[in-house]
Parts: structure tokens; sequence; C-alpha cells
């Protein structure tokens, strides 16, 4: 194989690497829009130049050693997969521990800059949910499936209340995940209902009812839906 003749090609070259791993590998899909969504969210928070390069760099840690373990895994697939020897597992295993090494990495840092930093977010949401009354509750649900029906209609895609764009169990089950809030206050209920939630969501992948995408503006649509018309109204 030739080298490449000029810094544009190795750079041609190494951004079709990138764009062919995205496409065809769903991990590192996973965690490139992971770690879109926290840097974003980054952004709201009050962090300091250092601080914001330190999760940039784990976040890009992350993916670079999903690319790594890729690449390994696809050689030794390519030369070595007719071999019955044990290294060969040995090898591949060093290397997904080396993904998850990184991703604890990131998991602490997004504890450290993050999670403290976000708190008090979340301390005001819940205490906006605990002043919502039962005929708010009622109203949010039905500006949600009236939202979802308008979108189905207006894109042809499936029918009012089965399938198309977006997922209407999708954005129900998250907006009752919102405003359940209201009835509770142990955080680990809250969790429940959010992991609820999202099994709703995914089995309606499972199904081949809807697609990622139409589940993920599901979700989008019920909880920002739900959060505009509890500002909105004041609970």
């Amino acid at each position: 194989m030739n080298k490449n003749r000029s810094f544009l090609e190795s750079l041609n070259n190494a951004s079709h690497g990138i764009i062919f791993a995205l496409r065809f590998e769903r991990n590192l899909r996973i965690d490139f829009i992971l770690g879109a969504l926290v840097f974003i969210y980054s952004l709201f928070l009050s962090l300091t130049t250092a601080e914001r390069a330190i999760l940039l760099l784990s976040i890009f840690f992350v993916i670079f050693a999903e690319m790594m373990n890729t690449v390994i895994e696809h050689i030794i697939d390519f030369f070595f997969s007719k071999l019955n020897n044990p290294m060969i597992k040995i090898v591949k295993d060093i290397s997904s521990g080396a993904v998850l090494l990184s991703a604890l990495n990131s998991l602490w840092v997004g504890y450290f800059l993050i999670y403290k930093r976000s708190l008090k977010y979340v301390y005001n949401f819940i205490e906006l949910i605990h002043n919502l009354r039962s005929d708010t509750v009622l109203l949010i649900l039905i500006a949600v499936i009236s939202l979802v029906v308008f979108l189905k209609v207006f894109t042809h895609t499936g029918t009012p209340f089965h399938g198309g764009f977006p997922s209407g169990h999708t954005a129900f089950s998250f907006s009752v995940a919102t405003m359940v809030l209201y009835y509770v206050n142990n955080y680990f209920l809250i969790f429940l209902v959010f992991l609820m939630a999202f099994l709703v969501a995914k089995s309606r992948k499972d199904l081949g009812i809807h697609t990622w995408v139409q589940i993920f503006f599901g979700a989008l649509i019920g909880v920002l839906v739900t959060l505009f018309l509890l500002t909105l109204i004041g609970g």
C-alpha cells in the first residue's frame, strides 16, 4: 500500500475511517451521541476552561478506545479467526477492558464535573412538579397525544394510533414519567419509572413498529411538551 501523498489526502482517509466506523459500529455511534449530548449539556453549566477541556478529553478518550477495540477485533477476525488459540480471546478481552476503563473514567469525570452542578436544576424541577395540580395532568396528556396524532397525520406515516412518526407510546410514557415526580418523593422509584418509560420505548423498536428516530422524537415530545406546559401553567 502506497503512503499518502499529501496532508490533505491523509486527512481525507482519516475522515473516511471515522465515518465508516460511525456507520457500521453501533457501540461507537452510541458513544458518539452520548458524548455529544453530554458536552452540549455542559455548555449550560458553569465549568471552567480547564474543566471543559478535561470533559472533552474524556469523551474523546472513550471514542478513541472504542475505535481501537474495533480495529483489533477486525484484524483478529480477518487473520486469526480460524486458529484455535486461547490467546485470541485474551487479546479481545484486554481490548474490551481498555474500553471499559475509559468508560469508567468518563463516569468519574462526569460525576465530579456534571452531576454536582446539575443538582440545583434537579431540585428546582422536582419543586415545580410537586406543585402540579391534577387537572394539569389531564391537560398535558391530552396535549401530548394530540401533538403526536397531528404529526402522524401531517407526515403521512402509520396510523394515528399505530406506528409512524413519532412514537406515541414513547411520548406518553415519558410524559407520565416526567409528571410522576408529583406523586412520589422516593428518588429510586422515580428512577424506576423513567426506566420503565425507556423499556416501553425499546419495546417499540424490538417489535419493529418504530425506528430509533421515531422513538427519540417521541421521548423528546413527551418531555418537552410536559415541561413547557408546566412552565406555562405554573402547575
